[in-house]
């Protein structure tokens, strides 16, 4: 706040984190210093559960939606990040279903008072060294699959009339500010 003040220029803060320890405190910490909060969710909860398996073996998955949640309805800025990966690509599909089809009983804004689909980011991902891009090259169809259901359902859900304005990015695709609608509505 200091330094957009001193210097006359707008700063965002975002934490980005795995959900696990947010708290009613830290949401205050969050709302009152005007900082966003960016919350990595695997996929569905058995996908997530397996890909993010903590040392002690817990499952996450109800703890992060939870956090998610109630950090969205504090009124703190918070998205969910979610990165495709040849893992939980094939369940790309599902985990819209889960943000976004807010008709949906697995909604998971539906038992914490969200009315409106939540919002993601989307990121594929890529190895950063040779090796490894070389070996999933094939592997990388995996992916296109995933996606290609994952927007077939978004269509599906346009045309029932969802809106899905929480599409901010997907990658390196920055959606901001666009509201997603079928053609001829």
């Amino acid at each position: 706040k200091e330094v957009s003040a001193k210097y006359k220029i707008e700063t965002t803060q975002t934490v980005l984190t795995n959900g696990v320890f947010i708290d009613p405190e830290k949401i205050v910490f969050f709302k009152r210093n005007s900082i966003r909060v960016s919350v990595s969710l695997w996929g569905t909860k058995d996908v997530h559960d397996f890909i993010r398996q903590p040392r002690n073996n817990r499952e996450s998955f109800d703890i992060v939606v939870k956090n998610i949640c109630e950090t969205y309805v504090s009124g703190v800025v918070c998205t969910v990040n979610h990165v495709i990966t040849t893992q939980n690509a094939k369940y790309f599909k599902d985990f819209i279903e889960l943000m976004w089809n807010v008709e949906s009983t697995k909604f998971i804004g539906k038992n914490h008072g969200i009315e409106e689909p939540l919002p993601v980011y989307f990121a594929i991902h890529r190895p950063q060294e040779d090796v490894k891009t070389r070996f999933l090259t094939e592997k990388y169809k995996i992916i296109e699959q995933g996606v290609v259901a994952g927007f077939s359902y978004i269509y599906e859900l346009l045309n029932l009339g969802i809106s899905l304005q929480p599409l901010v990015r997907f990658d390196y695709l920055d959606f901001t500010g666009v509201k997603l609608t079928t053609c001829g509505t």
